[in-house]
Parts: C-alpha cells; structure tokens; sequence
C-alpha cells in the first residue's frame, strides 16, 4: 500500500520484523522492512514495538547462541525469546541505518516503560528496562540530528503513549511538504 502510493503518513507502531530479520525469526518481513516508506518521502513516525522478543516456530529453529535463554511458549508453534541488551543495541544500529535513508520527515517515539504486552505478561523474563534503555541509547546515538525522538513515560500499551504518538505524527505530517497534484491524481 505504502509502495502504492495510498499512504500519506505512516505510524510504524510494531517493529518485530526487523528482529526477526536480523536474527532469522519467523516474522521476518525481508531486508526492506522499515525503508518503503522512507524511500518515497512519506512522513512517518516509528515506534519500537515488540522489538523486545524474537519469534520462532519451533524449538529447532532457535539458533545456537540462544539456546540456554528463557523460552516463552506463546502458543502452538510460536516460541518467544527475549532480546538481550546486546543484541538490543545491534536492533537499535540496524533500525537507524534503515531511518537515517528516509526522504522525508521523520520521527521516533520511545515507549520508556515498555515495548510490548510480554513485558506485562511474561514481567519476570521479558521486562529488562536495561536492554530497553540501552536500545534507546544507542538509536539516538545513530540517528541524524534532523530525525525527531520524543520520549514518553509509558507503556507502548498505555492510552496515553498512542495519544502522544498521534499528536506527534500530526506535527510531522503538518510540517511536510504535501504535493497537491500527486494527491489529486491518486483521488481520481
């Protein structure tokens, strides 16, 4: 749709097929995920979302280095693990190189209190506020000056950080230039 040209902004709230690109997950959307948008110049607000787990469809699946972690069985076939603070930091590095590509404005938005309803429900091996933090450390690190990060003090579930975000993809969509023509062609 974004490649279709339908989209005027996009909010990219769930971000797990990065993860799972990088480290061969079952959700893995490809080596793209988190360019298309960018690459045409539609304003877009990112979020990490659920880039606090890696998902597997079966045990065997799991590579080596991750053997001896918690297994969160999330249902039949769906084999969760939770990223570390290394390999949140390798996230963080990969997701700016693909958001520092973007054309057009661009903006972050950090959930401080968690990035995904594991953190909530599975508290005692998913919640890890130092691998979060170091992920939110390091992609503002990386990222170009002109890319807006705005940090919320809520959970990425909480009513009040998708409030936030709407405002902030509000601005963002505000301050860009919209081509009126490209618009009208689409609309016809």
């Amino acid at each position: 749709m974004i490649e279709g040209g339908l989209m005027q902004g996009v909010f990219d709230l769930s971000t797990n097929e990065v993860v799972d690109n990088v480290y061969q997950g079952w959700a893995d959307a490809g080596p793209t995920r988190l360019e298309t948008a960018g690459r045409m110049g539609i304003p877009q607000l990112i979020a990490p979302g659920n880039i606090d787990h890696i998902i597997y469809g079966s045990p065997e699946r799991i590579p080596e280095r991750f053997r001896g972690q918690h297994v969160h069985v999330h249902g039949t076939g769906i084999y969760v693990l939770r990223t570390k603070k290394n390999e949140m930091i390798e996230i963080a590095k990969v997701m700016a190189e693909k958001i520092n590509k973007a054309k057009g404005k661009t903006g972050v938005i950090f959930p401080l209190r968690g990035l995904s309803i594991l953190d909530i429900w599975v508290k005692e091996h998913f919640d890890d506020p130092e691998a979060n933090y170091a992920f939110f450390d390091t992609l503002k690190q990386e990222l170009k000056s002109e890319i807006k990060v705005k940090e919320i003090d809520a959970h990425i579930t909480d009513p009040v950080f998708a409030a936030e975000a709407a405002k902030m993809l509000h601005e963002i969509m505000d301050a860009a230039p919209v081509n009126q023509q490209k618009l009208q062609d689409k609309q016809r």
